[in-house]
């Protein structure tokens, strides 16, 4: 991930639930925030990078993105 932040200065939480895993994604800077919803069996690094790049989509949306 590449940009102002990147998936590194996102704020991230993966919580699994049966056989899905919800993604937080927030941006502290801008305080945005987005929810993804990835399957529970794919691994951390792919579900971070899920939510990362839907963050990055919504600041894009927003015009907050300074990648």
């Amino acid at each position: 991930m590449t940009g102002r932040q990147g998936e590194a200065g996102f704020l991230i939480e993966i919580i699994r639930m049966g056989s899905y895993a919800r993604v937080s994604a927030m941006d502290p800077i801008t305080l945005t925030e987005v929810v993804a919803m990835g399957a529970a069996s794919a691994p951390d690094h792919a579900l971070r990078q899920l939510g990362a790049r839907k963050l990055e989509a919504q600041l894009r949306k927003q015009g907050l993105w300074r990648g």
